[in-house]
């Protein structure tokens, strides 16, 4: 029976493959291979776990309709850029009804050093642009920098578990991230990009 097949040992490629035939299998295999994945990652941004069952379902639903024709490179980067807009999404529709409390908030506030951080970058030619600058950024990094500021700002980690993920202190992470910040605004601005 496929079904008692573990999951974990199908290859990303061989679920977008099933994605590609419209087999059923992949949204199993998605939600087996990530779904503790995706929960941890809505969670952190939501604090609610039937919004995060949701977001699971909507990611499922959404990576249904977007593969094909798309053909991710890295079907994990795929799924979490999926599962955290959606998640984005059902925050700030929550927060326009009501103040939550979110790890999202923190990490964006920490990192831009704004509360208009949403409404910085106001047109899609300079978001694209500074999506690019922020790539190009992160992939400079050394590899502990860039998994401290994907966990910080990306995957929304509290600091207390990045410091446990690398076995140092929240102050070590702390003083990282103050770095990596000061890092990032002056390369923007050397970019020609003032936040």
């Amino acid at each position: 029976m496929a079904k008692d097949r573990q999951p974990r040992d199908v290859t990303d490629e061989a679920v977008i493959e099933r994605f590609f035939a419209r087999d059923e299998q992949a949204i199993r295999d998605i939600e087996q291979k990530y779904g503790v994945y995706l929960r941890r990652l809505s969670y952190r941004i939501l604090h609610d776990r039937e919004d995060c069952e949701e977001c699971v379902n909507d990611t499922c639903l959404a990576l249904w309709n977007a593969i094909p024709p798309a053909r991710p490179a890295s079907l994990g980067a795929f799924v979490t850029a999926v599962a955290r807009r959606i998640a984005v999404e059902k925050y700030r529709t929550r927060t326009r009804q009501k103040r939550v409390p979110s790890e999202l908030t923190v990490s964006l506030d920490e990192l831009f050093e704004s509360e208009t951080a949403d409404t910085a970058v106001e047109d899609e030619a300079a978001s694209a642009e500074l999506a690019a600058l922020l790539s190009e950024f992160v992939r400079g990094l050394p590899a502990r920098d860039r998994y401290i500021f994907i966990s910080r700002w990306y995957e929304t980690c509290p600091v207390s578990d990045i410091a446990s993920e690398l076995s140092v202190t929240p102050s070590a992470v702390y003083k990282a991230t103050d770095r990596i910040r000061a890092d990032l605004k002056a390369y923007l601005e050397r970019n020609g990009v003032y936040l």
